[in-house]
């Protein structure tokens, strides 16, 4: 095999190694947040990605907070239990988060993980 060969394949090789595969391209995103329901819509707190945040829901907008900056927002309905459907910002990944009714003790809590996009955007 001639030098330039040589080279042309390792170099294939090594940009082959270099290229993500889609496993490596999702992560799992932790939560677990408590709403609290109040006379004119509710809070949020808890931990997001294990990072602690807080946040509010009134009149069908919610969104959650780390620091001060929104990490996760969207809308929500209720109906017995309370549908929140939204996008974390960093990642565009959309989801939905189905909290159990707060009519009662006005607290409900829910837990899991997220499967969040990593994929950079592309450009068109």
């Amino acid at each position: 095999m001639t030098a330039m060969r040589r080279l042309m394949v390792m170099l294939m090789f090594i940009g082959a190694l270099a290229v993500p595969t889609a496993a490596q391209l999702h992560a799992r995103l932790p939560y677990s947040l408590t709403f609290y329901e109040t006379s004119s819509g509710g809070r949020i707190t808890g931990a997001w990605g294990g990072t602690p945040v807080e946040g509010a829901f009134a009149d069908g907008q919610w969104v959650i907070l780390s620091g001060g900056a929104p990490v996760a927002s969207g809308t929500y309905r209720c109906d017995g239990g309370c549908t929140f459907e939204g996008v974390v910002n960093e990642t565009s990944t959309r989801f939905t988060l189905n909290v159990p009714p707060l009519q009662g003790t006005g607290i409900a809590t829910v837990s899991g993980s997220l499967t969040i996009d990593l994929t950079p955007p592309t450009l068109e």
